[in-house]
Formats: C-alpha cells, structure tokens, sequence
C-alpha cells in the first residue's frame, strides 16, 4: 500500500512540476505580449504627450471618440443581427470601420474648430494690446510678453497634436484590446 502511496505522490509531484512550467511559460507570454502591445502606448504617451497638458487634453479626447465609435457600431450590431440574422464576421467589421471613420473626421473637425477659436482669442488679446498702446494708455509690457509666452507653449503643431490624437486612438484601441 506504501509503494503505490509513494508513487502517486511522485506521479502528482511530476504533473505539479509540468504545470508549474507551463505556468511560467504561460506567464513569460502574457507577460511578453503585454509589452509588445504597450510599449509603443508607453513610449509616445510619457516622452511626448504626458509632459504638455494640451497634448494630454487632446489624447484623452481622441480616445474618448475611439470609445464614441466602439459604442455606436456595437450598438448598430446588436440592433441590425437579431433582425437580419447577420452572423459573420462581416456584419461586425463593416460597422466598425464606418463609425471609426466618421468619429474620426468628427474628431478632427472639432479640433480644428477649437484651435480656430484659440487663435481668435489670440488675434483679440493682440487687438486690445494694441489699441491700448495706441490710445495712449500706459500699456503693461508684461502683457504683450505673457501673450507671447502663452502662444508658445500652447504650440499646437499638426505634428505634436497628431501623435497625441494617434496615442488616444491608439493606445486605447490596445487597452481594451489586450488589456480585457
């Protein structure tokens, strides 16, 4: 009864072994994985977009229009399969890329609206500098170099803002991609 006792226990010891291995397998991929799907998120968002708040203010908007679309076209998909009896794969991708695309552009029109009005108010500040200074107020020159300082760390570049928009895009779609 012992030596069959005995080689159970060796037997379960091996298999503990043998999952245990596979566990750490398992553990290096995800772990593996989860770098290969972040590390470009990780890189772009703190070296570029987390450093300056208006970039974080229009990653965190382009994400929140990547959610937007998610959520528009998964509700066109659970409206429209039970009343059509649609069950590919194409009745979820074709939402999903028009939704993407039209939150997109709506996207970029409304940044492009909200950088017009920050460059009227930019235009109006230097208006009422300048008509002070005219009319023979006594202008304050910190005012204009404020105004100057301000223009310059707004600084919304095409090219800054489009990797902030890409990183809200982007490094959500990968949140909820590898992260659920």
């Amino acid at each position: 009864v012992t030596k069959s006792k005995q080689r159970r226990q060796k037997k379960n010891l091996k298999i503990t072994k043998e999952m245990t291995g596979a566990t750490i397998d398992a553990t290096a991929l995800v772990w593996g994985s989860a770098a290969i799907g972040f590390a470009p998120f990780a890189c772009f968002f703190f070296q570029i977009v987390y450093p300056k708040s208006q970039l974080l203010i229009v990653s965190t908007s382009s994400a929140f229009f990547f959610l937007l679309a998610s959520l528009f076209a998964s509700l066109l998909w659970y409206i429209l399969d039970p009343a059509i009896g649609l069950s590919s794969a194409w009745s979820a991708l074709i939402p999903g890329v028009f939704f993407q695309f039209v939150f997109r552009c709506g996207f970029v029109a409304l940044y492009h609206k909200v950088e017009a009005v920050i460059e009227l108010s930019f235009e109006k500040t230097e208006e009422e500098q300048h008509h002070a200074a005219s009319s023979g107020d006594d202008p304050d020159p910190t005012q204009h170099a404020d105004l100057q300082a301000a223009k310059k760390k707004l600084a919304l570049n095409d090219a800054a803002c489009a990797l902030a928009a890409g990183t809200g895009f982007g490094g959500l779609h990968a949140i909820l991609l590898f992260g659920s």
